[in-house]
C-alpha cells in the first residue's frame, strides 16, 4: 500500500521510490481516498481468503494522518470475514511517531518498521529533512515512546557506499538500543546508465555481510534476528525462506498506489508493468493477468553461471531488480551475485551447527553435554567433535 505515493516529509538521498514521479507527475499531494481504499478492502478480503496483509509503506506512509489509520482498520473488521486473519505493518521513518499513535499500534496488534541506518554519524549521511537538517534524535525518541507502548518494531538499516565499511559499529549500536529485530537493505540505484555514488558495489556488499555475520554469530545469535541470515537458515532446515528474494518466482504481492493503481512490485511502478486498477478489477482479475503471470516468470529466464551454481536452491538467481541492472537485460546474472556466493561460503561451516541448534531450540530440547575432542559430535554428523562443532560449543549456553 502506497497510501501517500512517493510523497514525503524527510528528502533522503538514495531513496529509490521518489523516481515514481515519473508515474505519478501531479502537482500537489497524492493521498488514497477512502472510496479507493474500501474498493480494495471488499475485494480483498473475499470469502475464501484466510489471511489478508496490508503493508503501508511510501513515500512516508504515517501521512496520511491517523484517522485515515483509525477509518481503515473499522473498514477491515466490517469486511473481516468469520476466521480470516487481517494483519497490518506500517514501514516508516518514525519522525511522526507520538503517544496516539503508539497507543493505536499497539491496540490494534500493527507491527511497525522503523529505519535506522546505525549511530547518528553513519544515519545522518543520508537520512535528512529537504533544508538538511538531521532526524536522528526524532527516530530514537521514537523507539523509545513505542518501547513505552509495547508496540512490535523491528529496524530497517539501508547499506550503502561509505557504511558498508562499518558492519561491526551498526550491529553494536542497534543491539545495544535494544533492537533484536534487524533487516539489512542494499543500497543500489542509477540513472542513466551511471552507478549512483552512494551505491554499494558487490564485492564491499559481500565483506559486509560477512563481518556482519561474524559478530552476530559470536554475540547476537540466537536473541538478534537478523532477516537475510534467518531465510538462510529456513532454507538449511528445509523450509521455504518468507522473503520474496528466495522464493523461485517474483509477483507474491500487489502494490497498491495512492490512485488505486496495481503493479506487481515497488521496484517496478512503471508503466509498462501496470496491471491496472482495482477499482475496475477483481483480485483474481489481477493475479490472472498476463502481464503479472510474465512477470513472475522473469526470475525463470536461463542465466548459464545460475544453472551451474550449488547456491541456487536459496538465491534462485535473486530479486529481478538486480539481473537487470544496470543495462535491463532480465538475462544477466545478478548484479550481487558476487556479494552473496562470497557470503554463502564464507558462513557454510556454521550453519549446519545453526540449523541443528535451532531445531533443538524449538524442541525444547536441553544442551547436550560436551564431548571429548575425539568423540562423536552432538549433532549426529558422524564426525570427531574436534572436526565439527567444538568452535560453536560455547552457543550452547546462550
Amino acid at each position: 500500500m502506497k497510501p501517500a505515493s512517493y510523497d514525503c516529509n524527510l528528502f533522503c538521498d538514495y531513496c529509490f521510490y521518489r523516481a515514481t514521479v515519473a508515474s505519478y507527475p501531479d502537482t500537489g499531494a497524492h493521498r488514497l481516498s477512502m472510496d479507493t481504499l474500501t474498493e480494495l478492502v471488499r475485494k480483498a478480503q473475499t470469502v475464501d481468503t484466510q489471511a489478508v496483509s496490508y503493508v503501508w509503506q511510501g513515500g512516508e506512509p504515517m501521512l496520511m494522518g491517523l484517522d485515515f489509520y483509525r477509518r481503515a482498520v473499522e473498514l477491515q473488521n466490517v469486511h473481516k470475514k468469520p476466521g480470516q486473519t487481517v494483519l497490518n505493518t506500517v514501514q516508516t521513518n518514525g519522525i511522526l511517531i507520538d503517544e496516539y499513535w503508539a497507543r493505536f499500534f499497539a491496540e490494534h496488534g500493527i507491527l511497525v518498521g522503523i529505519s535506522i541506518d546505525g549511530p547518528k554519524e553513519l544515519h545522518d549521511r543520508h537520512r535528512f529533512t529537504r533544508s538538511g537538517a538531521s532526524v536522528f534524535d526524532r527516530v530514537l525518541e521514537a523507539c523509545d515512546i513505542m518501547n513505552a507502548h509495547r508496540v512490535e518494531y523491528n529496524v530497517l538499516t539501508v547499506v550503502t557506499s561509505d557504511t558498508a565499511d562499518h558492519p561491526e559499529e551498526i550491529y553494536t549500536f542497534l543491539k545495544e538500543r535494544g533492537f533484536v529485530y534487524q533487516q539489512y537493505i542494499d543500497c543500489i540505484e542509477a540513472a542513466d546508465g551511471l552507478i549512483a555514488p552512494f551505491s554499494v558495489d558487490p564485492g564491499t556488499y559481500g565483506g559486509f555481510l560477512c563481518r556482519l555475520f561474524d559478530v552476530w554469530f559470536m554475540d547476537g545469535y540466537p536473541y538478534v534476528s537478523i532477516r537475510l541470515f534467518d531465510n538462510l537458515l529456513q532454507y538449511y532446515v528445509r523450509q521455504v525462506p518468507e522473503c520474496c528474494l528466495h522464493k523461485d518466482n517474483c509477483g507474491a504481492y500487489f502494490v497498491v498506489e495512492y490512485n488505486g493503481d496495481i503493479y506487481p512490485c515497488d521496484f517496478f511502478v512503471r508503466e509498462e508493468w501496470l496491471l491496472g486498477n482495482i477499482r475496475e478489477m477483481t483480485v483474481n482479475d489481477l493475479i490472472g493477468h498476463q502481464r503479472r503471470l510474465r512477470f513472475a516468470g522473469l526470475r525463470c529466464l536461463p542465466c548459464d553461471t545460475c544453472e551451474q551454481c550449488s547456491w541456487l536452491g536459496f538465491c534462485q538467481k535473486g530479486c529481478i531488480r538486480y539481473r537487470a541492472f544496470p543495462d535491463g537485460d532480465y538475462r544477466s546474472l545478478n548484479y550481487l551475485c558476487e556479494s552473496y556466493r562470497t557470503f554463502f561460503e564464507y558462513t557454510r561451516d556454521r550453519y549446519p551447527f545453526l540449523a541443528w541448534d535451532i531445531q533443538r531450540r524449538r524442541r525444547g530440547l536441553p544442551a547436550p553435554a560436551v564431548p571429548g575432542r575425539n568423540d562423536p559430535c552432538f549433532c549426529d554428523s558422524g564426525r570427531k567433535f574436534k572436526k565439527c562443532c567444538e568452535p560453536y560449543a560455547f552457543l550452547l549456553k546462550k
